[in-house]
């Protein structure tokens, strides 16, 4: 077995040799030939909730590599616009496939009510 076959991508090759009764030869290589098919990168989501103590760390999507397979993302990473009870947090999830990172996000947006019944 040979071929180029790294992180990921490349070729593996098998090589059979015939040898007849004069002493020649011939090979036969039979190549299978892997192309790394990036992850579709989930779309994000959101939710609008009334106040900031209900932003629960959401679960992510499952994503597939190219044979199926499920692929574990790391993080969240927590960010977002989130001050005086108004703005996003956002919970980013990084999607770890070679060569690439994707990513996506969650976002929940916190709304407010006044005393004198408005919201924002």
């Amino acid at each position: 077995m040979g071929g180029t076959y790294v992180d990921c991508e490349g070729t593996i090759t098998y090589t059979y040799l015939y040898t007849d009764c004069a002493g020649n030869s011939v090979d036969w290589v039979y190549t299978y030939t892997i192309v790394f098919n990036a992850p579709e990168n989930p779309a994000d989501s959101g939710s609008t909730i009334a106040c900031a103590d209900e932003a629960v760390t959401p679960t992510p999507p499952t994503v597939l590599d190219s044979c199926g397979d499920a692929i574990t993302p790391t993080g969240p990473t927590m960010g977002g616009t989130y001050v005086d009870c108004e703005g996003t947090i956002t919970y980013t999830t990084y999607i770890p496939t070679a060569p690439v990172t994707a990513s996506t996000g969650y976002i929940l947006i916190p709304s407010y009510s006044t005393a004198s019944g408005k919201s924002g």
